[in-house]
């Protein structure tokens, strides 16, 4: 075949697939807003509020829909938004603190390079990614605990996701900074974390890169899971890495004292966090061993019971020299699970941890979240309220903008500042932009009305009516 023969056949492929796109957006789009409006005609019929409140609450969501339609029209661009610090980096691209020019918003804006997840075959994962952010931002939900996205967009150079900014930094930042929490600490955060993956489970994923990094905390001091690259739906049993082999022995390397293996650990855990084999600290053992039956979405609770354990006694409790080692020990895990001696943890958190780390086969979390908040650990925890109360660490914020709790980077020279130029019709762009049609995306601002009205959002009429006049008269 020709080139202009193939250059044609891919046009004609790509225009096939974008109509496609479009006509189902355009479907799902119109079954969406008639969901919207029975579930709050639902929600009014079971609130306590007057005919009047009722009219009004209708009228909003009306009035939302319309100027949502308004904003889902326009094509967004780099040129939306104001780059103001760069706070993270990874192997394909950025993430900065911006601010959305039209409405003021403080965000945080991932900035992906298209040819660099090309080159090394990551079109699975920034979809993954992309897909569970914004179903999880959809979700029939009255708390939020991922990452909210509001919307994805592309240009010929780059993916973008514009997503929540969480000012607090992340755990992994926290614990460098304090070396072990208190067990009140980590009871009310792991009750958090244990919440936030239960909703990564319930919209049908397993995160399968659970790790203080990718904990971060809101103004508040409520928890945020983010980074779904890895996510995947249903049961794997597709190679998720290839680091360990079992070649004999492990050595276990000189003993020390937990206060040297916190050094140890706090000089070298960063560094390895962004290096080419990542950070296989928090890998659950059926991950590694590659089993034909593969592996579901109890490998996540290995991964929780870890980070508890990081957070009492200060360093993962695989933690080893090198990645291959931390693979080995992982994998007999029966062999080098300890606890320093040093370290006081009560028999309810022993426990705990050891009923996560655990043969997947009789793990804690196998057959529901329930028996997880049953355990005694949890005892007194009021799990319907966690994000109206008031955690232990809430970030000290001198403004919205206030990046102190992140490592403030300089972008690399790359980065697109006003958007790569070009024509983006997909149509008419390379066949290498066919893997991401479809990945444009904006959340609806009309949830929230919705929620006010849920059963666990109930308020009192007096509430909903100031609640519903602020949201009408917002803009």
């Amino acid at each position: 075949m020709s080139d202009d023969s193939q250059q044609r056949t891919n046009h004609v492929s790509a225009a096939k697939q974008y109509i496609e796109e479009h006509y189902k957006r355009l479907h799902s789009r119109r079954e969406d807003r008639q969901k919207r409006r029975q579930q709050l005609q639902e929600a009014l019929e079971q609130s306590e509020v007057t005919e009047e409140v009722a009219k009004l609450a209708m009228e909003t969501l009306t009035q939302k829909e319309s100027e949502f339609m308004r904003v889902y029209r326009k094509k967004l661009s780099l040129k939306d938004f104001e780059l103001i610090r760069c706070i993270g980096r990874g192997a394909f691209g950025e993430v900065h603190v911006a601010k959305e020019l039209e409405t003021g918003r403080i965000c945080a804006l991932k900035i992906l390079r298209k040819k660099d997840m090309l080159k090394r075959h990551q079109i699975s994962h920034v979809r993954a990614e992309r897909d569970i952010l914004a179903k999880g931002s959809t979700a029939d939900s009255d708390e939020t605990w991922i990452t909210e996205l509001y919307y994805s967009f592309q240009d010929p150079s780059s993916l973008y996701l514009v997503m929540e900014y969480a000012p607090g930094g992340d755990l992994m930042t926290l614990l460098m900074k304090k070396d072990t929490l208190s067990e009140a600490t980590v009871r009310f955060y792991m009750a958090e974390i244990i919440m936030a993956v239960q909703h990564v489970h319930e919209l049908g994923y397993i995160h399968r890169d659970l790790k203080p990094d990718n904990v971060l905390f809101t103004a508040d001091g409520h928890i945020r899971l983010s980074d779904f690259g890895l996510a995947s739906p249903g049961v794997v049993t597709d190679p998720f890495t290839g680091m360990y082999e079992d070649n004999g022995p492990t050595p276990d390397g000189p003993v020390m004292s937990q206060q040297q293996h916190i050094r140890t650990w706090r000089h070298k855990r960063r560094l390895r966090a962004f290096s080419a084999v990542g950070t296989p600290d928090y890998v659950s053992p059926e991950v590694l061993q590659r089993l034909p039956e593969g592996y579901g979405q109890e490998s996540d609770w290995w991964s929780v019971g870890v980070i508890m354990y990081e957070c009492l006694v200060g360093y993962a409790p695989f933690y080893a020299e090198n990645a291959r080692d931390t693979c080995t020990k992982i994998v007999r895990w029966r062999e080098y699970l300890h606890f320093p001696r040093e370290v006081h943890i009560s028999s309810e958190a022993r426990s705990l941890i050891c009923t996560f780390l655990r043969d997947a086969r009789t793990r804690l979390g196998r057959r529901g979240i329930d028996e997880i908040k049953a355990h005694p650990f949890f005892a007194g925890i009021d799990w319907d309220s966690l994000q109206q109360q008031v955690p232990p660490f809430v970030p000290e914020l001198s403004d919205e903008l206030d990046t102190r709790y992140f490592d403030v980077q300089d972008a690399r020279e790359d980065t697109p500042t006003h958007g790569a130029p070009g024509d983006t019709a997909l149509w008419r762009k390379n066949h290498t932009d066919l893997p991401f049609i479809g990945y444009t995306f904006k959340r609806h601002e009309t949830d929230e009305i919705v929620q006010q009205f849920s059963p666990r959002g109930k308020k009192k009429e007096n509430a909903a009516r100031t609640s519903l006049s602020t949201i009408f008269n917002a803009e």
